[in-house]
């Protein structure tokens, strides 16, 4: 079978190394690589607060979408429909849960600034049904 221009994810920016930080104190780092032999990549996190989350994100070509989920310490997650997709965005629906237990579900956004910084914004409801918004980047370490 031919590999038509959809069957390979747009998103590669993302390999390599980052250090990652949001305005609501969240600091810490990302290591993602393509998993061999797919359109997987697997996302290593370690925060500065010691916590931690393996990531597992992929293209579904046949959906134009990148679907991300994620485990970590002490019951985090996350889970990501991103349904717009090009070279410089991934933007959608998002839930996830903190190492703290705190809840979010809301849209979900990384925009490629260069080849060495992403921006990245949250907005939506936690469990109280507050609005939040959480603006950050990520910054290529190597």
């Amino acid at each position: 079978m031919q590999e038509s221009a959809g069957d390979k994810c747009p998103w590669e920016i993302v390999t390599g190394h980052w250090k990652v930080r949001d305005d609501n104190g969240l600091e810490g780092e990302v290591r993602w690589s393509f998993m061999e032999g797919s359109e997987a990549i697997r996302g290593d996190w370690v925060f500065a607060d010691g916590s931690t989350s393996t990531e597992v994100m992929g293209w579904q070509a046949n959906r134009q979408m990148i679907t991300s989920n994620a485990f970590g310490t002490k019951g985090s997650f996350w889970e990501i429909e991103a349904v717009n997709v090009t070279e410089d965005t991934i933007e959608g629906h998002l839930i996830m849960r903190d190492p703290l237990g705190n809840n979010f579900e809301g849209m979900f956004q990384v925009r490629k600034q260069s080849e060495r910084l992403m921006s990245r914004l949250y907005t939506g409801f936690n469990d109280d049904g507050e609005a939040v918004t959480i603006k950050g980047v990520f910054e290529r370490i190597d």
